[in-house]
Order: structure tokens, then sequence, then C-alpha cells
């Protein structure tokens, strides 16, 4: 067996503890960058979040300034319909973005009609008003998609007010605020599928040949219903119309008179089940992909 000198034992034994410190020191380094790694990733994913919020802050900001600039649009402030309208900065803001974005969609010859639109933000009250041209929109406790809806629905009174009109008809029994609509006006053709007059239905009306329950209040109503429904659920408007020779009709009659032959798409969830014999009550509340509204 070979024998090593007591020097030479202590100088191997020297270079195995330095090669273990080496390894140790090696060891903590690694960690280290390794931990400095995960601190850099998560900076630049909250740097990434912060940065998308304020890109996000800054595009509503943008967008509610365009609403602002229509110059042949009112914006009376809230608190002329309502005292208490209070709203937070970035609660005005968001409305307004969302008020434009959903403006942008509709057809320019309709939305050409509102000439005053009040915005208001309490936490109650109605959530819409809409005649002549104008509209009260309430932005408060209300989502964003519910806001565009309304928006949609009250547009609806005033292009079946203001955009479609009669000229040389005779007077019907449609009697909107005392005033007769006339027979060539085309929102007299919608009304007639299913109303005998601005109060009773056609006796041979039912539930299935209306969009909503509350479309059968009465054929204004049931016109604003129609359009948000032509509009936010066209698919699903189709598929019912295959069903039902009414809906079929007043379908039709949208598609030619009012949308001059513009379908929409459909905007309805994907776990949204369809109906064809009951129907809900509101369709300024029924789910749609708001997001895919405005981008599309």
């Amino acid at each position: 067996m070979q024998k090593y000198s007591r020097t030479s034992r202590l100088i191997a034994l020297t270079a195995l503890i330095l090669v273990g410190i080496t390894s140790t020191v090696f060891a903590y380094k690694v960690a280290d960058v390794k931990a400095e790694t995960l601190r850099e990733a998560s900076i630049t994913k909250q740097t990434r979040s912060i940065t998308g919020v304020a890109r996000s802050e800054s595009k509503n900001r943008y967008l509610a300034s365009k609403l602002d600039s229509i110059n042949e649009l009112k914006l009376p402030s809230g608190t002329t319909h309502r005292k208490d309208s209070k709203p937070s900065t970035e609660e005005e803001v968001q409305c307004k973005s969302i008020v434009y974005q959903t403006l942008l969609k509709l057809p320019t010859e309709h939305v050409s009609q509102l000439k005053s639109l009040t915005l208001f933000y309490t936490t109650d009250g109605r959530r819409g008003l809409g005649g002549g041209s104008s509209i009260i929109l309430r932005c408060k406790n209300v989502s964003d998609a519910e806001v565009a809806g309304v928006l949609v629905h009250e547009i609806g009174h005033i292009t079946d007010e203001n955009f479609l009109q009669g000229s040389k008809g005779l007077a019907t029994k449609y009697l909107d605020f005392g005033r007769a609509v006339l027979s060539d006006d085309p929102s007299s053709y919608f009304y007639a599928i299913s109303w005998a007059s601005d109060k009773e239905k056609l006796s041979d009306a039912t539930e299935a040949d209306f969009v909503s329950g509350y479309a059968m209040s009465d054929p204004f109503e049931e016109f604003a219903e129609s359009y948000a429904y032509y509009i936010l659920h066209g698919e699903e408007f189709r598929a019912l119309s295959a069903n039902n020779f009414a809906l079929k009709q007043k379908y039709q009659i949208l598609k030619k008179y009012v949308f001059d032959g513009k379908e929409f798409a459909n905007y309805m969830p994907n776990n949204r089940t369809l109906n064809k014999e009951e129907r809900e009550y509101d369709v300024t509340v029924m789910p749609y992909e708001f997001r895919a509204f405005i981008a599309n």
C-alpha cells in the first residue's frame, strides 16, 4: 500500500475543504440568481398588469372625450334629472366610454336622430327613458352590458318615432302621445302584426309572437324591444322567426325598413339555451357577449 507523507495528507485535505467551500458558494450564487430571476419576472408581470390597466384607463378617457366632442349631441348634467347624481371621475369616464362604443355599432342614421343624452349616476331610478330626440340613461348600479342594452332599446324608440315616418297616409288607431301614426309609416306595418290599436292586441296574438314579456306592453315598447333583440340577439331572433310567422314578419320589416338589409351576428353566450315557447321579460337584461358586440 502506498504511503503518503503528513504534508501530502494536509495538502489533500485542504484541497477537499476548498472544493467544498467553492461548491457551497456556487450553490448559493445559483440560488441567488434564481431568486433574482423570479423577482424580476414578478416585477415584469406586475408592470405589465399596471401598464394594461393604464392603457385601458387611457383608452376609456379617449372614448369618453369622443362622446363629449359630438357637436350635434347635447350632454346635459345628470343633476338636471336627479339632483343626487354625483359620479366619480372614473364612473363618468367608464359610462361615457360604453355609450360611445355602443353608438358606434348602431346605424348612423338612427344615432343622428338623438340630440340630447343625459347620463345620471344614482343607485336607483329608471334605467332609461327615450322619446322625441332625447334619452336619459342611468349609469350606476348596472353592468356595462346592461347600460349598452338599455341604450340600444332607447335608440329603438328614437328610431321608431323619428327615423320612420309617414307623409301621405291615413291616421291609424296607433296614437303615440296623442299623435296618430300614419298608415304609410313603416312602424304601422310592424304594429299591425299583433296590435289592433296602441292599447289593444289582436285577439289571436300569443306570447310566442313577441320577443319578450315587456314587448307585450304596447306597440311602441314592442318595437324598441324588437329593435334591441334584432341587434343584440340577431341569431336568436332568426331562430325564433323560423317557427313563428308573426315574428318572421316582424323580423323582415325591421330588416327591410329599419336596417336596410343588414343583419347582426351572434353575441349570445355559448351556454345560453333558447326556449322557443316561453319568453324572458326584458331584452335589455338577457345575457350577451358585450365585448364581442363592441369589438365586431
